[in-house]
């Protein structure tokens, strides 16, 4: 393996950290149509990299890293974002969904908010960091 799981998270965590201001500040019926773009795009953004750091989880897992309290946390990750996969598909697959071709439904997903996103996101990292057992400290 050339990366370990470890550098993934690393890399997802500091690009989740890097958009939260942009995106923890919830657009209102004021908010400029520029402003509001951003938002979008941060947020789809911050989605992507949210799976990302989970699937960091997940090779980490795989690798036999963390044990069973990294498949906890993974599954505790995943029982908190139940919407999060679905989010993250819609944005990347944008281009379907302005065709009408898209998997799912344009219905806002249940519970993805990226303060949530961002909050998961930490303890999910924090296991990965732990399981991994590297000297390096936390990014």
């Amino acid at each position: 393996m050339p990366l370990p799981p470890r550098f993934h998270a690393d890399i997802w965590i500091l690009a989740l950290r890097r958009m939260a201001p942009a995106v923890l500040n919830w657009p209102n019926a004021e908010t400029p149509r520029r402003q509001l773009l951003e938002w979008v795009g941060n947020t789809g953004l911050m989605m992507v990299a949210a799976t990302r750091l989970r699937r960091a989880a997940e090779l980490a897992v795989q690798h036999g890293v963390g044990g069973p309290d990294l498949s906890n946390a993974l599954a505790a990750f995943d029982r908190a974002l139940p919407g999060l996969v679905r989010f993250r598909n819609i944005a990347e697959h944008f281009d379907d969904y302005a065709l009408g071709r898209g998997r799912h439904t344009l219905d806002p997903p249940v519970g993805v908010r990226p303060s949530e996103v961002l909050t998961e996101a930490e303890r999910l990292y924090a296991t990965i960091v732990e399981a991994a057992g590297d000297p390096t400290p936390r990014v």
